[in-house]
Formats: structure tokens, C-alpha cells, sequence
């Protein structure tokens, strides 16, 4: 595989990098950057099992007491860090002040992010006067990458994005521009620069 052609001082200074990385993230961005490794997804609709159903499963371990053993999971996610991102309306081309309300008749026709948004966030149902989307309470992107042992020598973190006021193809359009950016830095990391383009440029990439 990929591993055995890269020499041991090179994956150990990927390891590094990554470190690095890490915890430069952690320290620029205190709130936003999140380890996935840590999140414990509870589901509340996990059948509990009749009585004495436990006892006839002996991979069950009996140390744990039985509501958390049915009623909890820890789901691993595929990726190992996360970054919220919220992005910078005020340089979009719509050039909106801090709590600005957009009225769709304006501009849902001509911008498929504001039509996204307005479906997200306009509120009321009486008629169009009640109708507006307001841009600054709208939920993060969440960047969600895992670092390969080449990277950052030779390969890209695998990412995705999630974002719940964009469209799947705008989030390809976006995670293609990313590709792009980080064949222009290859070698080094490139979440910063992510992050960045994420927060300053994507709107106007999209728009």
C-alpha cells in the first residue's frame, strides 16, 4: 500500500506536522475546533430488553448497569476533528449589516444561498410581510476531516462538509474549490487556510 512506499523519517514527520497542527488549531480556535473522538452520541429510542434478557448474552458486560448498556451508544465517527465555521456575510455582494433582514421578493430569485437561507430561517406563515431571513443566527458549517499518515507530505486530510442552509451542490462546489486550494499548498496543513476560505471567501465563491 501507499505506506510502505513512504520512508519511516517522513511518517514521523507527518506525525509531527500533524501535532503541530493540532494544537495550533486548538489554540486559534478554542471553541470551534473539536475533537469527534470525544462526542458521545445518547439514542433515547434504543429498545430496553425484557427482563432477563441480559443474562442470556454473555458478551454483555455486567459491570455496566443495564440503562446505560441499552440506552447509550458511542458512535466513532469516520473523521477525527471538527471546525464550525460561520461564515462572513458582510462581504458578500449583498452587503448586509449585523441583524439585517433580507425580504425574499428582493433577492430569493437572483441568490440561491438567500432563497437556502430563507427556507432555513424565514419565519411566520401570515403572508409575505412576515417573511424574512435573518443571516446572523444561521448554524456553522462544520468542516470534518481525519489525517492519513501522508499527510501533510503528499496527501490530503479526507473532509467533508456539513452545513444545513446549503445545497448538496453547493457543498461540492465548495469542497471542490478546497481541493484546489490544497493542491496550490501541498505539503503543508491546510486547515487554517480551510477555515479561512471557509469563513471569508465562500459565499463569494458560491454566490
Amino acid at each position: 500500500g501507499e505506506m510502505d512506499c513512504i520512508p519511516a523519517e517522513e511518517l514521523e514527520a507527518n506525525k509531527s506536522d500533524q501535532n503541530d497542527e493540532e494544537i495550533a488549531l486548538a489554540s486559534i480556535f478554542p471553541e470551534e475546533f473539536q475533537k469527534l473522538s470525544h462526542l458521545v452520541v445518547v439514542s433515547v429510542d434504543s429498545p430496553m430488553p425484557e427482563d432477563g434478557a441480559a443474562g442470556k448474552d454473555e458478551d454483555v458486560d455486567d459491570e455496566i448497569p443495564l440503562l446505560e448498556r441499552y440506552s447509550s451508544s458511542t458512535i466513532k465517527s469516520p473523521f477525527d476533528f471538527q471546525m464550525l465555521v460561520h461564515p462572513d456575510f458582510s462581504s458578500h455582494e449583498i452587503r448586509l449589516d449585523r441583524g439585517t433582514t433580507v425580504p425574499p421578493e428582493e433577492y430569493s430569485s437572483s441568490n440561491p444561498i438567500v432563497e437556502g437561507l430563507w427556507a432555513v430561517s424565514g419565519e411566520g406563515a401570515g403572508g409575505a410581510d412576515t417573511h424574512y431571513a435573518t443571516l446572523e443566527h444561521l448554524p456553522p458549517i462544520a468542516l470534518r476531516w481525519r489525517c492519513p499518515p501522508s499527510y501533510p507530505s503528499r496527501s490530503a486530510p479526507l473532509f467533508s462538509l456539513h452545513c444545513e442552509w446549503l445545497h448538496p451542490s453547493q457543498i461540492a462546489k465548495a469542497m471542490k474549490a478546497m481541493d484546489e486550494l490544497w493542491e496550490e499548498g501541498k505539503g503543508a496543513g491546510i486547515i487554517y487556510t480551510w477555515q479561512t476560505f471557509l469563513h471569508d471567501q465562500l459565499l463569494e465563491r458560491l454566490g
